[in-house]
């Protein structure tokens, strides 16, 4: 790695870990271990790989320009596929209160939004510090952020409900894609999209 790449790896994958910690620290009980945390860090990168492929796919097979896609059809996939380990997690009883359903939600985010910047700083590593700048503080923390504001309505939707019910994940997975959708209607002003998001998703 250059030395101009490293400042910018800095600014483009350190938010979202710090915020993990920070996270994590606030949670008084720790009932989340520290390697559950990571394995769903992981969990969420492997999603992101998933997405890359399916992503791509989709594109070619429907002929749906660039824009409309990232707005749409982009958010719907990706935001179900993160849910969807969090629905596991639900059923199998991993999550039993709302501060560990929002530090999940968060992780998976998180390490979804970690392996999509290393795959830009891979291939646009010569972009201006803005644009990591954009991507560190902007879309990681709205990727933490969706993900953890479906496990937050999911668990307070769910908890008291034995038997699954599919519609239940239903306004978190809504709500997870409407910030998504809404973040990339902005591709003029990154900077108004990564201020709003730092002002409203914590």
């Amino acid at each position: 790695m250059s030395a101009e790449l490293i400042p910018k790896a800095m600014i483009a994958l350190l938010p979202v870990i710090v915020l993990i910690v920070v996270l994590y620290r606030l949670d008084s009980h720790r009932l989340l271990g520290t390697h559950f945390i990571l394995r769903m860090f992981l969990m969420g990168g492997v999603i992101a790989v998933v997405c890359s492929f399916v992503n791509a796919f989709a594109i070619d097979s429907l002929g749906l320009e660039f824009s409309r896609y990232s707005r749409y059809l982009a958010p719907l996939i990706e935001e179900t596929l993160k849910a969807s380990v969090l629905v596991y997690l639900f059923r199998t009883h991993r999550i039993g209160f709302l501060i560990d359903a929002g530090i999940l939600g968060f992780t998976i985010g998180a390490g979804f939004s970690f392996v999509e910047n290393l795959f830009y700083l891979h291939m646009a590593h010569d972009a201006h510090y803005g644009v990591w700048a954009v991507r560190g503080f902007g879309t990681a923390i709205m990727h933490g952020g969706a993900t953890a504001l479906f496990a937050i309505i999911a668990e307070a939707m769910t908890e008291r409900h034995l038997k699954l019910n599919p519609l239940l994940y239903v306004p978190g997975l809504i709500v997870a894609f409407l910030v998504h959708s809404i973040f990339n209607h902005f591709p003029v002003s990154p900077i108004l999209s990564t201020a709003v998001t730092l002002l409203i998703l914590p």
